[in-house]
């Protein structure tokens, strides 16, 4: 006897087929070039659209001239790494410059279960957002061991992440993400990995390429970024304001921890 409520299944069809024709009319009047806050309003207020679905527009579904730009720049994990190292032999630093809250957030709400889209310029993306803030307890040491591993896997020559001082907690967040990277070489020795750590997360053996990471605070690290992205060769991020602002390849670090660590299938809008 099936135990499956036929009122919550069309309840759930009903609710994909009203997000799918606001989806349509929302890219289109974006297309036409009309403002995105008033698009949403229009398009929110006619569907009668839940602030979780009004976020998965909002951070999900941009016009086709943007999602085509910002598909150009984005970078896969091999790209990535080959561009760094190429640049570092060809003389230059082979840095890859982390939005380091950006990727957090990232993580944090995937871990905690909220909506993750697949945007329509490419980029993976939470619905969260940062007020949900993130955790200053055991979940973000485990974020923090996560991230790490995962840098140290990239193999890349340099990487520098930058935190958002005006964040609750950031000086700890660097000072714990910097005392976990510092004790990295411990880790392979280790059958269960460091404290924290699942081991399906684990990022593997010791790297061919050594990287060398260091993890700052910044008062404004969207201007950083955005100012200083010619002296780095990938820059780390989803977040639109930073990609529309440069002309660097741009690798979706939160979205690759999303699909490859944590095994989450994004939803494509």
């Amino acid at each position: 006897m099936s135990t499956q409520n036929p009122g919550r299944h069309r309840s759930s069809l009903y609710s994909a087929a009203l997000l799918r024709r606001a989806i349509h009319d929302y890219r289109s009047l974006l297309d036409r070039g009309y403002p995105e806050k008033p698009v949403m309003n229009l398009v929110g207020d006619r569907y009668r659209l839940s602030r979780e679905l009004r976020g998965m527009l909002m951070r999900g579904v941009f016009s086709s001239v943007a999602s085509a730009a910002r598909l150009e720049r984005r970078v896969s994990r091999i790209r990535c790494t080959d561009t760094c190292i190429a640049a570092r032999q060809a003389g230059r630093r082979g840095e890859l410059l982390v939005d380091g809250h950006n990727v957090l957030f990232t993580m944090w709400n995937c871990r905690a279960g909220r909506p993750i889209v697949r945007a329509t310029d490419g980029f993976i993306r939470d619905i969260g957002g940062t007020a949900s803030r993130l955790p200053h307890d055991a979940r973000f040491s485990r974020l923090a061991v996560e991230l790490c591993e995962v840098i140290a896997s990239l193999e890349v020559p340099e990487v520098r992440v930058l935190l958002d001082e005006q964040l609750p907690w950031s000086g700890e967040q660097r000072a714990e993400l910097e005392q976990i990277w510092q004790h990295r070489r411990s880790w392979s020795t280790e059958e269960d990995g460091p404290p924290g750590a699942d081991v399906r997360h684990r990022a593997g053996a010791q790297q061919a390429v050594p990287v060398s990471c260091t993890f700052l605070t910044h008062q404004s690290v969207d201007a950083l970024i955005s100012g200083r992205s010619q002296d780095a060769d990938v820059i780390a991020t989803s977040d639109t304001g930073i990609i529309d602002q440069c002309d660097t390849p741009v690798f979706d670090l939160g979205g690759y921890i999303v699909e490859q660590i944590y095994s989450r299938i994004p939803r494509d809008m």
